[in-house]
């Protein structure tokens, strides 16, 4: 299973810290989370580059 969630950048360490009193197992396997720059967004429907912020799924 996979989940991308995309926040900015000053609220990315407490929802990491979330993340992980949540999901915290004590057993080899129980997953990563990896904090990943966005450089730029592109809108398929528009073919523009896009602020990351106008972006709704």
């Amino acid at each position: 299973m996979k989940i991308e969630i995309w926040v900015e950048q000053d609220r990315a360490e407490s929802i990491v810290a979330a993340i992980m009193d949540a999901a915290h197992a004590e057993f080899a396997g129980g997953g990563i989370v990896a904090v990943l720059p966005v450089e730029k967004v592109y809108s398929v429907r528009t073919r523009r580059e896009e602020a990351p912020n106008r972006i709704r799924s």
